[in-house]
Order: C-alpha cells, then structure tokens, then sequence
C-alpha cells in the first residue's frame, strides 16, 4: 500500500507521522576513537541510531553527507521514513567515552566535593 501510486499521491502511516515527529526532536551523539583512524560509515551511524535512540534504520533509508566524516565535529545524517518522508537529523562526532568513565563524571557534576554524603545515607540516624 505504501509503494503503490505516484510518489506525491502516496499518504504516510500514523505511525510513519509519529516517526517523523520523534526524528524532528531528536539530537545524535556518535562517539569516536581519535586513537584509530576510521571513516564514519552509515553502518556505523545505524548502530549508533539503534543503541542510542532505540530506532531500526535501514541502510537504504539512511544519507549521509558526500565528504567523508574522519574527525569531530558537528555534521548531520538523513532519514528517510517509509520512503515518503525525509528528516535531517542533526549529529554530534564526539571522542569516545567507555560507559563507567561517562557516569563517573556524572556524578562528579552532581557532586562537586568528591566525597559520599554519610550523613543522609545512614539509616541509623534517620530512626533516632
């Protein structure tokens, strides 16, 4: 039903518009090694689509821009949307963190002491 008619005769799903208007929202942060030298590929950014975003892009529904993306920066990629609606998303080349380093400054930002509150955490002082 989707494929069928004229390009501009054709109507997108509900759950195509949803997609769209998720897609419009949406801000991709890839992270990248900068001890490795590699180009960004759209296998890449689809997997980065799916861990981050939780969205199952098809090769063939992803574009990205001609020159090729070797270093950080700020770029964007295309998708398309049952094929009758493309959104351009814009994409975020960053240097790569492992997960525990991530969270590990997280909560440095969220204490800036470097140091565990023992007065709210302690049980034994909450009964008394």
């Amino acid at each position: 039903m989707l494929r069928e008619g004229k390009p501009e005769e054709r109507v997108q799903t509900r759950t195509g518009e949803l997609t769209v208007a998720f897609l419009k929202q949406c801000h991709l942060e890839v992270g990248m090694k900068n001890n490795v030298k590699y180009e960004l590929t759209k296998e890449i950014v689809c997997r980065t689509l799916l861990r981050k975003l939780a969205l199952c892009v098809p090769l063939h529904a992803l574009t990205l821009p001609e020159e090729p993306i070797t270093r950080w920066g700020e770029y964007w990629c295309e998708v398309t949307v049952n094929g009758i609606d493309t959104v351009r998303i814009p994409m975020s080349v960053v240097n790569f963190e492992k997960p525990k380093t991530r969270r590990y400054k997280r909560w440095l930002e969220q204490n800036p002491t470097g140091t565990w509150d023992t007065e709210s955490a302690d049980p034994e002082k909450e009964d008394s």
